[in-house]
């Protein structure tokens, strides 16, 4: 019999890949809509205090979701995504937070979240938005200390990417390319069993989506989406 192979390592690297392909493509495919209205950047960070470990992610969390249901409540449905970060020099945990709201004043947001600093400003730009908040969830992902807990959170509703198989995002590319459709990010990384990985990230409708597929000469029916 073969000796079992250890793959834990390439496991986490690929969880890794997904979860920054999936921040890339929920961030460039619902924000920046409409840039008279810019979104916003919220920072919100917690100061000692002995009620909570301000360490601790699961208790913050909860926080930040009552801090969510207060946004809601003066604003309505809201869009947001929303990244943790484990701030080592204080060891303290501090959110970075991209949302749908029009203006917001700063006595707003100190009077919204009591637990400590926090700061608004509006975000302009979807590649500046994506390298900001994938940057803090590459942190997150150094932290053992989040190791098994959800450091990544986003609002209901919002569209997702949809994923081919690689046959169809072969043929799919194609059509891409020969429509002059130039994509979001692209990017290559090193696996250790399967060689050298590819990820491009196109943002098109879905009507026009089905036309490129119809155009690639695949079946609509056939097309694997995964989510």
């Amino acid at each position: 019999s073969y000796p079992k192979q250890d793959r834990s390592s390439e496991y986490i690297n690929t969880s890794h890949a997904r979860a920054y392909a999936t921040a890339r493509s929920v961030i460039a495919g619902n924000f920046y809509k409409n840039q008279a209205v810019p979104d916003k950047f919220i920072t919100l960070t917690f100061k000692p205090t002995r009620k909570f470990k301000v360490s601790s992610l699961k208790e913050c969390n909860a926080r930040h979701a009552l801090f969510i249901k207060k946004l809601q409540k003066r604003y309505g449905r809201i869009n947001y995504f929303m990244v943790a970060e484990l701030q080592k020099e204080r060891n303290a945990i501090h959110y970075h937070v991209l949302c749908s709201i029009p203006f917001m004043d700063q006595k707003v947001l100190n009077h919204l979240w009591r637990y400590g600093f926090s700061t608004v400003r509006a975000a302009r730009g979807t590649r500046g938005g994506i390298q900001y908040l994938t940057k803090y969830l590459a942190k997150s992902f150094e932290n053992k200390e989040f190791v098994g807990q959800r450091r990544m959170f986003m609002s209901q509703g919002l569209a997702r990417p949809q994923r081919a198989s690689e046959v169809l995002a072969y043929c799919l590319k194609g059509a891409l390319e020969d429509h002059h459709v130039r994509s979001i990010f692209s990017y290559r990384y090193d696996t250790k069993f399967y060689g050298t990985a590819e990820y491009s990230a196109y943002l098109v409708n879905e009507h026009y989506l089905k036309y490129l597929y119809k155009v690639a000469g695949v079946e609509m029916d056939k097309i694997a989406l995964l989510n």
